[in-house]
């Protein structure tokens, strides 16, 4: 909610300027180095044509500077760099102008001040990359021509690529809005004509609906109706869309999607906006229903010929790592996902229609995350064809991308995996290894929410024995952690849940039923499932990279921390639950040593052993002075620098254990 269009419309308009900034700054570099006098007829010509301009100009001894007319490149590059120069300008202007057309809009209409949106200069301005685009290829062939490929495949060379990757806009945007905000948007338009409610309408009402309005060329409704400020903010969403460089935008991704109606609906606004050049839409499918569901309904959708004509062969679905282990658990995860993507996969196949799969990884293994070379190669067989998108959150961002050697590597690391997943697809699943990981998947999911959901004082356990309630007023992203104030851990996002067990070394969300579903089946002597377990772990990479995530966050618990945090901080009433969540923990360790033949955990990577136990000896005394801050503060006490000693451990442990949520 903190992420409104306002903020939306600021960010491009930055990202705009910021780009004819930064290549401003490489043309003056250029300059320098494209000195020569030889070149082709097309850029002669052309230098002396921006030469002549460049003098006409009433900054001509600026921009001339140290070009000349017998240096043909350094005139083209003068004139390039009086273009962008303009339109640096412009854009600065421009962002200013709508920082203070977006604060003037919270004041009230008799004192807004007359805000006049900048005209474009007299210069012409680069709305895009096509012009600039065209002028450094002509020079980069013509230096060929001329003998100087050397300097050519040089800076020249380093600026067409990133004008290739970045454009004039610098960054590409998605944006993203639940489902259930569309529906009280279509809820409120069909009030207002007097089509009734659209929530209490069936699947195939609402379908039959959204594509009729979708062929109809009439608007549906007044832009400007009276409706409800959440709605508002809605539509006003779609009208920034509408007046938005498309070059800026990716996908439109609607979380929580449910069936065909909710990728319609959009479709719908977007046509109402008087969007000319439509988003393509994302469905987000994140919990472990909707997942189930997932292949269904991407079938229905890309049968409706409206819409199977407007994708043009392409569609991307988005799939949520996050909320669907916080609703399921560890293992019903992962499969439940293996599962769509394979169903998914298959209908995109049959229906001929590429799909692209976005994963919404977070990073911690509690929300999909963890090596992502593992990861990708651990993927369905076919799933990825040349192609896919992630994203990258918190920690993981700094981690891969924070310096440039460690960032080239991680790109080298997802363009082989990707590469080696689409010429070398993962080995297939044996219908035996299914069987078991269908049990695995029932068996875990069914202890998990027992124990989570219908556990009497688990809510209450979980908001004592963490500083989930504390981080929750941290400034750590731009959504509140919770989706509404009632709702215990129903309503918790998925960020705060793992966060919060991640400071107290837990990690609860990992591995809660995973221990539980392994030992139902190594418990059982004689049975083929047990042996299959084990040849599960050996000879299939999706369930030997499941298994050694978990290992690895298990490598990084600690009971007896915990256990502090428990005895500390939490009343002796809840001592049954956390006995037997403790209990569990020890129970899924000893599970997964039997799985691995491992003797002690993590036995085959003693260097990551290594840098876990070393961390632990910086570790150990933020958590007791965490337990310390949060026992006076909890008491009552309100200092300031009680409570910045309790946000400088969060962030400390977090930092220590190299995973935030």
């Amino acid at each position: 909610p903190y992420v409104t269009w306002k903020t939306t419309e600021s960010v491009l308009a930055l990202g705009r300027w910021r780009a004819a900034e930064l290549y401003y700054r490489e043309v003056d570099r250029l300059l320098w180095d494209l000195s020569m006098r030889e070149c082709n007829q097309q850029v002669a010509q052309l230098a002396n044509k921006y030469h002549s301009e460049l003098q006409e100009s009433n900054e001509s001894e600026y921009f001339l500077g140290r070009g000349s007319a017998s240096e043909p490149y350094r005139s083209v590059l003068s004139y390039l760099r009086m273009r962008l120069w303009s339109t640096k300008g412009y854009f600065e202007k421009y962002y200013y102008y709508l920082r203070a057309r977006h604060n003037s809009s919270n004041v009230t209409p008799n004192k807004r001040p007359n805000l006049m949106e900048p005209q474009k200069p007299g210069i012409p301005i680069y709305e895009d990359r096509k012009e600039i685009m065209s002028l450094l290829k002509l020079m980069h062939r013509s230096l060929h021509e001329c003998g100087d490929g050397a300097i050519a495949d040089g800076r020249l060379q380093d600026m067409i690529r990133r004008l290739q990757c970045f454009g004039m806009h610098l960054l590409t945007l998605d944006i993203r809005q639940e489902s259930g905000r569309h529906e009280l948007a279509m809820d409120e338009i069909c009030t207002h004509i007097g089509a009734g409610k659209f929530s209490q309408w069936n699947e195939a009402k609402k379908v039959e609906f959204l594509v009729k309005e979708l062929q109809n060329p009439r608007p549906l409704v007044p832009w400007d109706f009276p409706c409800s400020p959440d709605t508002r903010e809605v539509l006003d969403t779609f009208k920034m869309i509408a007046r938005t460089d498309p070059s800026c935008l990716g996908a439109y991704v609607i979380s929580m999607a449910r069936a065909p109606s909710d990728v319609l609906t959009v479709e719908l606004l977007q046509k109402e906006a008087g969007v000319n050049s439509p988003m393509r839409v994302a469905p987000l499918f994140e919990t472990k229903t909707d997942l189930n569901n997932a292949p269904r309904n991407l079938k229905r959708l890309l049968s409706i010929p409206w819409y199977a004509n407007r994708i043009n062969g392409c569609q991307e679905v988005m799939l949520g790592y996050s909320d669907s282990a916080k609703d399921a658990g560890r293992f019903a995860s992962v499969w439940e996902l293996y599962k769509a993507q394979e169903g998914m996969c298959a209908v995109g196949r049959s229906m001929g229609v590429r799909l692209t799969l976005f994963h919404g990884r977070g990073g911690t293994v509690g929300r999909g995350g963890g090596p992502q070379h593992l990861a990708i190669l651990s993927q369905p067989p076919r799933s990825i064809q040349g192609s896919m998108r992630v994203t990258v959150q918190g920690e993981v961002m700094d981690k891969d991308f924070g310096l440039r050697q460690i960032a080239t590597r991680s790109l080298n690391c997802y363009a082989a995996a990707v590469a080696e997943a689409t010429l070398l697809p993962a080995v297939a699943p044996k219908p035996q290894w299914r069987e078991v990981m269908e049990k695995l998947a029932v068996e875990s999911c069914n202890y998990y929410r027992r124990k989570v959901y219908s556990t009497k004082g688990f809510n209450e356990f979980f908001a004592l024995s963490t500083p989930v309630l504390e981080i929750g007023n941290m400034k750590l992203g731009s959504r509140p952690s919770r989706r509404s104030k009632a709702g215990g851990v129903t309503k918790l996002r998925a960020i705060p849940w793992v966060f919060g067990w991640t400071q107290t070394r837990f990690h609860l969300p990992v591995w809660l039923g995973v221990g539980k579903a392994m030992n139902t089946i190594l418990e059982q002597k004689g049975t083929v499932d047990k042996a299959a377990l084990i040849e599960m772990y050996r000879e299939w990479p999706f369930f030997r990279s499941t298994i050694s995530l978990i290992e690895m966050v298990l490598a990084k618990a600690d009971p007896i921390v915990s256990d502090w945090y428990v005895n500390e901080l939490v009343p002796v009433t809840y001592a049954a639950l956390a006995a037997s969540l403790h209990s569990e923990l020890k129970r899924t360790i000893s599970a997964i040593k039997i799985t691995t033949g491992h003797k002690t955990l993590l036995e085959t990577e003693p260097g990551l052993q290594q840098s876990i136990s070393q961390r632990e000896a910086y570790i150990d005394p933020l958590n007791l002075m965490q337990v310390e801050a949060l026992k006076r503060l909890r008491s009552g006490r309100t200092e300031t620098a009680l409570k910045q000693a309790l946000y400088n451990s969060i962030q400390g442990i977090a930092a220590g254990m190299q995973n935030t949520g």
